[in-house]
């Protein structure tokens, strides 16, 4: 075992006062970021679960297609049943028209 004295260990800060850089206590912090990240992607799947279906049932017949239509139904089912993708069709009957046939100049 290494007898390694903490207060004689090499450190980024510039004032003896200021505290050390310690990667463990960093990892405690990134956690409420990963679970943002995932809460934003997990409600962004579910509000947008009409469209992702209609994209992979547009994908040629294959395995690929069959296996992402076995996973992503019963996502898109749970989302409807919540009414979640409301949502999305009142954006696409309000602005999807429009989008659809607006000719945009380069």
């Amino acid at each position: 075992m290494n007898n390694l004295n903490i207060d004689k260990m090499p450190t980024n800060a510039v004032n003896p006062n200021q505290e050390q850089y310690d990667p463990r206590n960093y990892r405690l912090k990134l956690f409420p970021v990963i679970m943002a990240v995932a809460v934003f992607y997990l409600s962004a799947m579910l509000l947008n679960a009409d469209g992702i279906k209609r994209n992979i049932e547009l994908m040629q017949y294959g395995k690929a297609r069959d296996v992402a239509l076995s996973v992503f139904s019963p996502i898109a089912g749970f989302s409807n049943r919540l009414g979640l993708t409301r949502f999305r069709t009142i954006i696409e009957k309000s602005i999807g028209d429009r989008m659809r046939n607006e000719k945009i100049n380069p």
